[in-house]
């Protein structure tokens, strides 16, 4: 099953490399583990506070959601031009702190929907939303962030879809 993880994230890193450029950063399971939901809150929390949208809209996010984060910003270049703005800088901080207050609370309910495995995180208004890929990774669905989104996601109408499966080898 490890061996499979691994070739899962080797293939995804092949083609997140395709799609981003060069330059992306490769997955650091110890810097940012996302092994379990508050592993992947923590990593999130972690890489905006640091400044590190590259690794952030890479492998925290998930894959829909990076890609038209990128098609946006046409690559992770224009992305963190676009952060370091000091108007868009407060806002990610405010967010950073919104998900910290949301890491301490116990608030925390997981299930099931549509085949994708997922986490909420809840704080009076505030939803934030993890989804396990098939690699074991958690990461954000940036769409969901109230509860009226959540049920929508729910019922199928917010479309979230976990990474690819690799191709199989055709011979």
């Amino acid at each position: 099953m490890r061996l499979r993880s691994v070739a899962v994230a080797a293939i995804m890193w092949m083609q997140v490399s395709a799609a981003l450029a060069l330059d992306a950063p490769e997955v650091d399971a110890k810097k940012y583990p996302q092994d379990t939901p508050r592993n992947a809150l923590g990593s999130i929390v972690k890489s905006m506070d640091a400044k590190d949208y590259a690794y952030w809209v890479t492998w925290l996010i998930v894959p829909p959601e990076r890609d038209r984060i990128l098609q946006k910003y046409k690559n992770l270049d224009g992305l963190i031009a676009v952060n370091a703005e000091p108007k868009r800088a407060d806002a990610i901080k405010a967010q950073s702190e919104v998900m910290k207050k949301l890491l301490a609370s116990d608030a925390m309910t997981e299930g099931e929907a549509g085949g994708v495995k997922w986490a909420r995180f809840t704080l009076a208004e505030v939803v934030l939303q993890v989804e396990k890929q098939p690699d074991g990774r958690w990461v954000m669905n940036t769409k969901i962030r109230n509860a009226k989104q959540a049920e929508a996601w729910e019922r199928g109408e917010l479309k979230s879809e976990p990474a690819p499966e690799p191709p199989k080898e055709t011979k």
